[in-house]
């Protein structure tokens, strides 16, 4: 499940060929995933432009439901998984907020 909120209202910080295009779509990836408690899973944003071209951006990351945390490394948001139960991994970037679906399990 991908979602998106939001309006397009620039690019924000992109590299120098994007900067003009403004944002049309943005796609989180992987759209959802079921982990167990102490491990970690790495999520990337796709922005799409209006000119059809794509690139990976650097979104702000947050994690909802007390579920676990999420760290910027690089473009990537790294997931890690800290409590059982249902939340999302969430990236906002360029006025638009994307979440992927996160199911944490006990771990066996």
């Amino acid at each position: 499940m991908i979602v998106l909120l939001g309006a397009a209202s620039g690019c924000g910080d992109l590299n120098a060929d994007a900067t003009a295009q403004a944002i049309s779509n943005l796609a989180i990836y992987p759209s959802s995933v079921s982990l167990m408690v102490g491990s970690s899973e790495s999520f990337s944003v796709i922005a799409t432009y209006q000119d059809a071209t794509t690139a990976e951006v650097s979104p702000d990351w947050s994690v909802n439901n007390n579920i676990g945390t999420a760290a910027s490394v690089g473009s990537a948001g790294v997931f890690t998984a800290a409590a059982e139960g249902t939340g999302y991994v969430i990236a906002t970037y360029g006025g638009y907020t994307v979440a992927a679906l996160v199911t944490v399990v006990a771990a066996e």
